[in-house]
């Protein structure tokens, strides 16, 4: 922040996806909707 060194809670999420079943971009779009949600729980309140 502001050129300092600052700490923050970081957290890496991957799913592994059956490629027969599932489109890789759906699950992808997938994963990127709960990331939203992990870093803004308020969005679960109102997904759209």
């Amino acid at each position: 922040v502001d050129g300092e060194l600052a700490v923050r809670q970081v957290t890496q999420l991957a799913m592994s996806f059956d490629h027969r079943n599932i489109d890789g971009q759906l699950g992808s779009m997938f994963l990127a909707d709960v990331a939203r949600v992990l870093s803004d729980p308020m969005t679960g309140l109102v997904w759209s």
